[in-house]
């Protein structure tokens, strides 16, 4: 009861909307610039702005499940769910998202994808986060090449991992570089 009151009031309470950065990387999947989309946010913007086939290592806030039968739920279910706690409609089970909560791995198969579209990839665009963390780090160290391109606003002891590191806001970049490549 306790996670969920926290959860509706601070994670559900006033979610994200994809801006700039994920009208561009949409737009960039669909004229074939990228093979992949590997997320670390548990706020589905990728998928929010169309982008299909995005490997969403921490899950989602949109997606639920049963913890007993399985049965999937999505985030209407569980905003209109009279109740504390969420309760299956079929086993009468608590209900939880499909993010991955503090303490929890990411899923092996997820990481598995994660890893194998890394290290396919002629360039690997690492937007605003810092590669010193773990999942990060796992993910980049499947890489073959010498194009990892790290765009953050600010410096981080971790920058070393990168091949090319660009000190700006992702959106920033983002619309520059679609500009870049539509210039014709």
């Amino acid at each position: 009861e306790r996670f969920y009151n926290f959860f509706k009031k601070e994670v559900l309470g006033d979610l994200p909307k994809p801006g700039i950065t994920y009208e561009v990387i949409k737009n960039m999947k669909d004229a074939g610039y990228l093979s992949s989309v590997i997320a670390f946010s548990i706020f589905g913007l990728e998928k929010m702005a169309g982008v299909e086939d995005v490997i969403e290592l921490s899950g989602s806030v949109y997606d639920y499940y049963c913890c007993n039968c399985r049965k999937d739920y999505d985030l209407d279910y569980i905003k209109s769910f009279k109740g504390a706690v969420p309760l299956c409609d079929e086993c009468d089970s608590a209900i939880r998202p499909s993010i991955r909560l503090f303490g929890e791995r990411i899923q092996n198969d997820l990481n598995t994808k994660a890893a194998i579209a890394c290290q396919k990839a002629d360039i690997v665009l690492v937007l605003g986060v810092d590669l010193y963390d773990s999942k990060i780090q796992y993910c980049t160290s499947h890489y073959l090449g010498h194009n990892l391109i790290l765009v953050t606003e600010n410096e981080h002891f971790g920058d070393k991992y990168a091949d090319e590191v660009i000190y700006t806001k992702s959106q920033d970049f983002m619309r520059c570089l679609w500009q870049h490549l539509n210039r014709d």
